[in-house]
């Protein structure tokens, strides 16, 4: 151990010792006092704080035990001395973290109570003495080992610049004899002599800190501040990935159907050989680059194809050849056109890519991957580190979970992201992506398309896509390797044929009288299906069917023949084929339900929404449903779909037991095409007039769903919890729209529920709240909503509010801390974060209408000045953005119900009159809509300020009047 850093230890030792007599000494003093004052008046939490900073020293100056392999006899004494002050330092922090925990007890003119709950004053006084011998006993062996270190250092200074004196002496010679400077060699010891002073001094400049050895501590390459462990470096990774990682990121992959039995394995095989034309797409992945493309009919099997390449070993072996000694890495995507928006967005593709990728990369190459969020989880976790010094709470509970569900990763943000690791990636890695369902995609074709031809130029990834054969596509992708499925699956449409049908027992007894009646059937089902696997599938259920009804080979022909060639075709006479007929109004009412959901919907989901019972929503307990409740009536949908539907809605198959558990089976289309199909407008009309006698509304339905998932489901606050509330608003806004009704009952129980599961619970160490401040992010704690009625208005809900407000609307302002205004200026629709979201103009409307004022007066501004101040935010936000009408029609409402048309808005540098506003805001907009505003503004101002000099013009003529009257009062006073 050098001398400084037995300097250091022993001073810490001294520190601590020094603040427990302090502590001690102190609550001694009070103990004996009998009215308890004291001269010190500190916070008992900063007492604490302090002691345990201290025991933190302690604990690092002694954690790596003695430096040397024979520590001196010093050097053992001063070790033992700091396990004996490190126990009292612990015994001290149990004693006031006791008296914290009382919470009674808050400075120290009260420690004398808390210390006489804890101890008693023989063993204070046993605890004072302990640590003056300490401190005597710690003095001594301090001065001793400091001499003696500092003896030892005097010898090996000595010799070492004898070496250096030596060595000069022999570079001067060399030098003097050829003119060159020799390489010297130093003693090590001397190396690293030198190594701790450099780093010394770096430590002392406050910039870099350093350990034995000149290494720095907690810094990377680049000299930015780093995680202190590897452990911590886990846990910012795992953050990281954990933001990157959606709800259902595998859901389509895994509801495509697994491949029949020898089907596909054509795939890795020479087209040469078998005489079809397609590029070899074996070939591709053991030297090719660039884009595979599969492309193919809807429904011809191009997704059961990808999911089949995937995990195949074959795969895995021929990209293995291509990558070499680099590491391969492969990752995917099914694009689901009637999934979630992360489902079918380029945002959710490069999550998931992302998220794969970096998956099986190591800690340092996340971090360069995300250099800009690594760095923002460094300064994170150093606060975190502070709160559980200040608060005791488990460090990696504060740990920063970044990216949560309401602050969204951007797509600008996930492009550099993806060009980072990509750059991270070209030297060590060789990259494999398939992408399935590019015509799935909500978006724009060529924007995908292009995307993922820009990635393919990077020289160690390629990529296998699958689409239909779209023109954009076609266009993108020719010059490209590529194969058309529907050419090449003539074998695998036998194949599964023939296995599906010969299965049924009765094949066997036609077929002793009729031996090519198998055959046949697989023949003309060939030709027929026009390589549509769908197609194929829904053909050998409705022969199976008649297999099972004792059909002859007659009506088996003729069962087959009378299906439409065309899937649309067939999807009508699966639809008008419903039996009984009140079957198909169910059904409707069921195709509307699943069409209105904002998200795939589960089959409890459509249960609840399809019940029959419409009071089930307020009449149900706020409790989890039974094990037994669950499995039932997801089996009761299960049958519900099946038979009413024609199969064009499915319900997947899971073992009950995992429904029990919550995992929860989605609804699902029987493929794309049918949804595609249902939403045609004719099917839709069709769809619709079954229910229009009816008082069925989908959005109602899906409303209650959503209250009664919230009440049966959820029993306490949890991270879901605030994306099931945000969804059933979003039905409450849609069934005021579509029925014209306020739903009164139905949100008031679903803020009954919340208050429930929530209650006034605290947000960020913060003041007990109402749950909605739970909804929006904490960096806009100053305005979140402070009742159920700011945060119905924030959210649009203009009926529900009219309904409440009735005509008390300026009393209810008047009591809440904010104007009533300001709620519908600046929230937007939870279901959407997007900051182009328009403003509220019903909302507006009911607000404006029942007299709240746009002037008045919050913070030193207005709800008309803020929603300007809005406009001016979103333009110089977003270069090149056009505000669309509805911005342009609140400004007129504002305007009509008297907002102050000579207003001001700081815009930079200068001042924005209303006038500048409207004409540099709205230039995008029809000439005369905007020309109109500017002359209502021009002509407001105009009375505004006339009014404003007329009340003047009388106010002085008042004035003048009295100045003119007083003389004479005055004088008549005098006399």
């Amino acid at each position: 151990m050098d001398p400084l850093t037995a300097l250091g230890l022993a001073g810490n030792i001294i520190q601590l010792v020094d603040f427990g007599l302090k502590v001690v000494s102190k609550g001694n003093q009070i103990y004996r006092s009998g009215d308890g004052s004291s001269d010190e008046n500190h916070d008992l939490e900063v007492v604490a704080n302090d002691l345990l900073v201290l025991q933190a020293k302690l604990e690092q100056s002694s954690g790596n035990g003695p430096s040397d392999d024979r520590p001196t006899e010093e050097e053992v004494m001063l070790w033992q001395l700091s396990g004996t002050a490190n126990g009292l330092a612990v015994k001290l922090l149990a004693r006031l973290n006791m008296v914290k925990v009382q919470g009674r007890f808050r400075r120290w003119k009260s420690l004398r109570q808390a210390l006489k709950s804890v101890s008693t004053q023989k063993e204070i006084d046993d605890l004072a003495r302990r640590l003056t011998l300490l401190k005597d006993e710690l003095q001594l062996q301090i001065l001793v080992s400091i001499k003696e270190r500092l003896d030892r250092a005097d010898i090996r200074q000595a010799q070492r610049l004898d070496l250096l004196d030596q060595s000069s002496r022999n570079i001067l010679a060399a030098f003097q004899e050829n003119g060159k400077m020799p390489r010297v060699g130093i003693p090590s010891e001397t190396a690293d002599s030198n190594n701790v002073s450099t780093a010394t001094v770096l430590n002392s400049s406050g910039n870099l800190h350093a350990n034995e050895g000149g290494k720095l501590k907690h810094q990377s390459v680049q000299g930015q501040p780093d995680f202190q462990n590897d452990e911590e470096k886990g846990e910012a990774r795992a953050a990281i990935m954990t933001s990157l990682r959606f709800t259902g990121m595998d859901a389509r992959q895994e509801a495509v159907e697994e491949a029949h039995a020898n089907t596909f394995s054509w795939i890795f095989q020479d087209p040469k050989t078998l005489n079809q034309p397609w590029d070899h797409f074996g070939l591709w992945l053991q030297e090719g680059a660039g884009i595979y493309w599969v492309n193919g009919k809807a429904a011809s099997g191009k997704s059961t194809l990808m999911k089949y390449i995937l995990p195949h070993l074959i795969t895995r072996q021929q990209l293995q050849g291509w990558s070499g000694t680099k590491k391969l890495l492969c990752a995917n995507f099914f694009f689901w056109n009637t999934g979630t928006s992360m489902q079918k967005s380029q945002a959710g593709v490069l999550r998931s890519l992302l998220y794969q990728l970096c998956g099986s990369m190591s800690v340092d190459a996340v971090k360069r991957t995300f250099p800009k969020l690594w760095n923002n989880l460094i300064q994170e976790t150093e606060k975190a580190r502070k709160e559980y010094k200040v608060r005791g709470r488990p460090f990696y509970d504060a740990l920063p979970q970044p990216k949560l569900s309401w602050d969204s990763w951007t797509l600008s943000e996930l492009k550099l992201a993806f060009e980072m690791l990509m750059n991270e990636t070209n030297e060590c890695f060789r990259i494999c992506l398939f992408i399935d369902g590019l015509d799935e995609f909500d978006g724009d074709h060529a924007e995908i398309a292009t995307f993922f031809k820009d990635v393919a130029r990077f020289p160690h990834l390629k990529i296998c896509v699958s689409s239909r054969p779209l023109l954009i596509f076609e266009q993108e992708f020719e010059n490209f390797q590529k194969l058309r499925l529907q050419d090449l699956t003539r074998n695998d449409i036998k194949i599964y044929a023939r296995d599906k049908l010969s299965s049924h027992s009765r094949v066997s007894q036609l077929s002793k009288s009729n031996p090519a009646l198998l055959e046949n059937l697989v023949k003309e089902i060939l030709e027929m299906s026009s390589g549509v696997f769908l197609w194929v599938t829904l053909a050998v259920k409705s022969l199976l069917k008649g297999f099972s009804n004792s059909d002859s080979m007659a009506d088996l022909q003729r069962r087959l023949r009378d299906l439409p060639p065309e899937l649309d075709d067939l999807y009508s006479l699966m639809l008008h084929s419903i039996q009984p007929k009140f079957y198909i109004e169910q059904a409707s009412r069921l195709f509307q339900i699943v069409y209105h959901a904002k998200a795939p919907i589960t089959a409890l989901e459509l249960s609840f929404a399809n019940d029959a019972n419409e009071n089930l929503a307020l009449e149900a307990k706020i409790e989890r449903l039974d094990h037994s409740t669950i499995p039932s009536r997801i089996r009761d949908m299960t049958i519900h779909v099946k038979t009413r539907c024609a199969g064009l809605l499915e319900v997947p198959e899971i073992p009950m037991q995992e429904a029990s558990r919550g995992n929860l089976p989605v609804i699902r289309y029987l493929h794309l095409t049918v949804k595609e199909f249902v939403e045609k407008p004719e099917v839709w009309s069709f769809l619709l007039a079954m229910t229009k006698q009816t008082k069925f509304d989908a959005h109602l339905a899906l409303f209650r769903s959503s209250v009664l998932m919230m009440k049966c489901l959820r029993t306490e606050w949890n991270t879901s919890t605030c994306e099931n509330i945000e969804t059933a608003i979003y039905y409450a806004r849609c069934a005021e729209n579509s029925t014209g009704q306020p739903q009164m009952a139905l949100l008031d129980e679903l803020d009954r529920t919340c208050q429930k599961l929530g209650g006034n619970h605290h947000t960020n160490f913060r003041e007990p709240t109402q749950w909605c401040a739970d909804m929006i992010s904490s960096n806009e704690w100053d305005n979140y909503p402070e009742s159920f009625l700011t945060y119905a208005i924030s959210n649009d809900l203009a009926l529900y509010v009219a309904a409440k407000l009735g005509n008390e609307a300026q009393l209810v302002n008047n009591k809440t801390t904010r104007p009533l205004l300001l709620y519908a200026v600046w929230y937007t629709p939870v279901e959407d974060h997007s900051d182009m979201e328009a403003p509220h103009l019903q909302m507006l409307a009911v607000l404006l209408r029942l007299g709240l004022n746009p002037n008045e007066l919050f913070q030193g501004s207005t709800p008309w000045r803020e929603f300007l101040l809005l406009i001016l935010c979103k333009i110089e936000a977003y270069e090149g953005i056009e505000l669309d009408s509805t911005w342009l029609d609140a400004c007129r409402l504002f305007l009509i119900h008297g907002a102050d048309p000579t207003a001001y808005i700081n815009q930079g540098n200068r001042w924005a009159s209303v006038a500048e506003i409207v004409s540099g805001s709205f230039t995008h907009l029809p000439h005369q809509s905007v020309e109109d505003l500017k002359i209502m503004v021009l002509q407001k101002r105009e009375a505004l300020e006339n009014s404003r000099q007329g009340r003047s013009y009388r106010k002085r003529k008042y004035n003048t009047g009295l100045r003119l009257r007083s003389p004479p009062r005055l004088e008549a006073l005098d006399s």
